[in-house]
């Protein structure tokens, strides 16, 4: 939608060396106005303000501005180029908020198995091209941390399943008839975790992380005449890559065996994969996360709009449970 260029616009353009001409903003599936198409006298460029998250926000900032430094000096050739200041910094504060311009990137969605293949591999090349690089900070977003937070959401989804089975609409109706099933495929994740030594894979996590990108979905991936991108960089910074591949998994493929078979191909095109990573995979893709999130959320009274998605995709979730656990075992023969 083109609105009013206003002053704030015109003098962010200005900071990077850029005459404005018009503007257009974006909405979210959540918010309006997440993002702007600038167009400028040196063609069409992204401001976008950076929206602070409820945790470590000081942290985060850190941790992105060091990531996309170190993305830039190595030239990585997924994430669309970012503009710099007239001194030379990625970031503008004006009235109290920080924005960052990057090059407007347009392209069309993921369509063919081909662009899957090329998501995995431009993923794995984030990962491996990053590993080791200085400045990595695993506090939070190690891959043991991030399954004591689902560990800690799925102990929530086991105290309130019954008050939500005993609710009289179609949410009630089906965690009826699948909440059980819910807990055993957690509860199964969290044994094959246990089962298996993955101290190894922890130490190399710790001694060399790695960067991801942190919101791999369906608009953050586009599809140009020169390649593939990642846009929205905002949650970018060092984490866990197998909860990464997990999540792009999720997010991006819809459950189709076809697809998921891509992006892993593309993957270990790149960073070939061992046994044991493979199991790990498999378990963190097993947790019903999505069934987690529902149960959080009705019961803080709020709706939850992801529940009709849970409820048409479940016979697919399962069935790319399924591939998945033959996949790891594909591995391990």
């Amino acid at each position: 939608m083109m609105i009013r260029m206003g002053k704030t616009f015109r003098k962010l353009a200005r900071s990077y060396d850029l005459q404005l001409k018009n503007i257009e903003s974006y909405d979210s599936v959540y918010k309006k106005n997440v993002a702007f198409r600038a167009e400028t006298d040196q063609g069409d460029y992204l401001i976008k303000p950076y929206v602070k998250p409820f945790l470590e926000p000081t942290r985060h900032l850190r941790q992105l501005t060091k990531s996309i430094e170190h993305l830039m000096a190595l030239g990585y050739p997924q994430m669309p180029k970012w503009r710099l200041t007239k001194r030379g910094k990625i970031w503008k504060i004006y009235k109290g908020k920080r924005y960052y311009v990057t090059q407007w990137v347009q392209g069309r969605e993921l369509q063919s198995e081909r662009d899957y293949e090329e998501l995995g591999n431009s993923v794995a090349h984030l990962h491996s091209l990053t590993k080791g690089l200085p400045g990595g900070d695993l506090t939070l977003s190690s891959t043991r941390a991030r399954i004591r937070l689902l560990k800690l959401h799925y102990q929530h989804f086991q105290q309130q399943l019954k008050p939500c089975q005993q609710r009289p609409d179609p949410i009630g109706r089906w965690f009826r008839r699948h909440g059980e099933q819910c807990a055993e495929l957690a509860e199964e994740a969290w044994y094959r975790i246990r089962k298996h030594d993955m101290k190894p894979l922890w130490r190399e996590e710790r001694a060399a992380p790695s960067i991801v990108h942190g919101d791999i979905t369906v608009p953050n991936v586009i599809i140009c005449p020169d390649g593939l991108y990642l846009v929205d960089w905002d949650r970018s910074g060092w984490g866990s890559t197998y909860e990464e591949l997990v999540k792009l998994l999720l997010n991006t493929t819809n459950y189709q065996q076809d697809k998921m078979k891509a992006v892993l191909s593309g993957y270990e095109f790149i960073k070939p994969l061992q046994p044991i990573e493979r199991i790990l995979i498999g378990a963190l893709y097993r947790v019903p996360r999505e069934a987690l999130y529902v149960v959080q959320r009705i019961t803080k009274g709020k709706s939850s709009g992801s529940f009709k998605i849970l409820k048409e995709t479940w016979k697919e979730r399962l069935e790319a449970i399924r591939w998945i656990d033959q996949w790891v075992a594909d591995k391990n023969r």
